[in-house]
């Protein structure tokens, strides 16, 4: 697998908030693009996988998503 096209902006010292607004809009775009919910779980999946392969904690990842249900 190429990671390089996976890796998605990570700056040191960004403030957090925008990195919660950037994760919430990305759920949201997902929900317009895909066409059922199972598309949905495997888009969502990909995503979260790319944001561990970019440096994001897995606890980032499960508060956002916890907090978008």
């Amino acid at each position: 697998m190429n990671t390089s096209s996976l890796l998605l902006p990570y700056v040191t010292g960004y403030p957090k908030v925008k990195y919660q607004k950037w994760f919430r809009s990305t759920l949201i775009h997902l929900i317009q693009l895909c066409s059922d919910y199972q598309d949905f779980t495997r888009q969502r999946i990909q995503t979260e996988i790319h944001c561990l392969i970019s440096g994001y904690s897995n606890e980032f990842i499960e508060s956002e998503l916890e907090k978008f249900n």
